[in-house]
Order: structure tokens, then sequence, then C-alpha cells
């Protein structure tokens, strides 16, 4: 199998790798750096006739989704097209779509979060508290965080874009969420126009307390979820592979999945699109669903209420 991956930096180079030494697929790139080590081009157009690939990655800066993926669907017709999270920057409509579309959410592959899923269906959820949170300034030790994406709103940086794994699987888990209302801004004196903190509160439509927490600022690295349901508690530490259950006669169990390879994720998303027709992976309409939640946190911002106080 061929596939086109559109987009070199850091996860475009993630997605390189794992589809060419995990999956065996033959790879070229779309890109505008020289040191790429694969047959590349510099524009979509140069790669020629597209229909002689099976599977495209867009892994472009967020901005360039919109059009990566028009152009695509314009381009080719019965492929798998994979978009790198946060579908868009602003909320779209996306129709006449002659592909298979999927999201790169690749959290939702990660086995101890599978297992809460396993483990909470068919309850009936009281509450969620989720909370995500890390350094900017850490995340990319070859980078300036200055210059990426994440620091700048006009590429689609922010935490609720750039942090919307758990806006997506909260979704996945607890169905979508409405009727919010978020404290979403910058708090630090991070070189950055982007926002670093987000609080969100708000319901799904199974009538689930969610309690979302997102920021960029964080020196102690946090991935978590606390779901109690009526007669158990399920907390999930994604920062370290932990998941851990007790019940309401106190019966405790706990699994460690922190030796878990740092691409697994995205080999399971990449293969459950490739031989299962998408499996779990996050569908157009589901990434679509993450968009407009994200534009519902800002069009319910109590920002300036917050900065008076």
């Amino acid at each position: 199998m061929k596939a086109l991956v559109i987009g070199y930096g850091s996860i475009g180079k993630r997605h390189t790798r794992v589809l060419s030494e995990q999956l065996g697929l033959q790879i070229e790139v779309v890109t505008c750096m020289s040191d790429c080590a694969y047959r590349h081009y510099t524009t979509l157009a140069e790669a020629g006739d597209l229909q002689r690939f099976d599977y495209f990655v867009i892994a472009t800066e967020t901005d360039r989704h919109y059009q990566n993926l028009l152009d695509l669907n314009a381009a080719v017709k019965d492929r798998s097209i994979l978009v790198e999270k946060p579908l868009f920057f602003r909320e779209a409509i996306f129709s006449d779509v002659h592909n298979r579309i999927f999201v790169g959410y690749n959290l939702r592959f990660h086995p101890a979060l599978q297992k809460a899923r396993e483990l909470l269906q068919g309850k009936r959820v009281s509450a969620v508290n989720v909370q995500v949170g890390d350094y900017l300034p850490w995340w990319r030790p070859e980078t300036d965080y200055r210059t990426c994406y994440s620091a700048k709103c006009s590429k689609g940086g922010g935490v609720v874009f750039d942090i919307s794994h758990e806006i997506d699987y909260i979704q996945w888990l607890f169905g979508p969420m409405h009727k919010l209302v978020s404290l979403t801004g910058r708090l630090s004196d991070l070189e950055i126009d982007s926002d670093d903190y987000s609080s969100v509160i708000g319901l799904t439509e199974r009538k689930t307390p969610i309690n979302l927490s997102m920021d960029y600022l964080s020196m102690l690295p946090v991935r978590s979820m606390l779901a109690i349901a009526s007669d158990v508690s399920v907390l999930l530490d994604l920062e370290h592979g932990l998941l851990t259950y007790c019940d309401k006669n106190r019966n405790k169990r706990s699994w460690d999945f922190s030796i878990l390879q740092r691409d697994y994720t995205y080999c399971e998303m990449h293969r459950a699109v490739l031989e299962r027709q998408g499996g779990e992976a996050c569908t157009l309409q589901q990434g679509l669903e993450v968009m407009r939640t994200i534009q519902s946190i800002y069009a319910n911002n109590l920002k300036d209420e917050w900065h008076e106080a």
C-alpha cells in the first residue's frame, strides 16, 4: 500500500515513521523541508496522479486542514484520509464527501482508556472530572515554543484546539456536550497570543455533568479522568498509564499500562483505518461534533467577567 503524508513537522514525521516502519507502507511526503528522507514534493499538485495512493494523512498546521481536505476530497475517490486533530480551525460544513475521512484522535486507542470505557459501559455516570495540563515551553525541546503553532491563535493554537483529545474522548464515552460555560483565556506570562487555560463545565446529552480543565501551564504534567457512577468509580491516569476501579463494596482493582510504547496508539489508529474501515477511529461527523463543542466553549466564555474580577 502507498500513503501520502501532507506536512512533515513533528507530527508528520511521527506518522511517516509509524506507517513506514511499523505498518510497512510505501511513503511519500508533501513538504517544503529539504531534509526529508522520503520521496517528497513541495506541493500537492507536484505529486501527480493522487489516485495512485491508498491512504492520505493531513499533518499540516491546523489552519490549513480545511483547504488540504477540500483539495484531496476533490482529487480522489473511495480512499481513506486521516486529518490530524483538530479537524479544522473554525467550525465548517464539509459535504459532498467522496472518501472515508477520519480525525487523528489517537488517545481512543490507549488501552487504559479503552478499559475505562469497558468498565463504564451501560452504567449511569453521575459526574466526570477531566484534567489535562503540561508546560508549553517543555513540549517540543527542539523547538522554540514561541514559534510553534501552539503559540499562535492565527495558526489554530491554544489549549482548546491543541488539547482537544479530551473533548473527543469525553464525547466518545459519554455523549456530546451541551449547555457549556467556560473560563478560557491567557493567564500566564508565556510569550504567546493563544489561550493557555480553559475551564469548562457542561452537560452531555445523557445529562452527565462534565468538569474539564486544560492548560499549557502545569510543570507537573497531568492527564486524568475521574468518572463517578452509582456503584463504581473509575480513575484514569494517562500520564502514567494507570487505571483504578473501585465499587461500592470496596472492591478495588488496578491496571498498569505504563510500559506502552510511545507510538502504540498511533499505530493502532492507522491499523483500524486501514484494516477495519475505521473501527473505533474518530469519524468525520464526530470530528465535526468536536468542532461544534469548541465553538460553544468560546461562545459561552466568561472571560470578560473573569478579568473584571
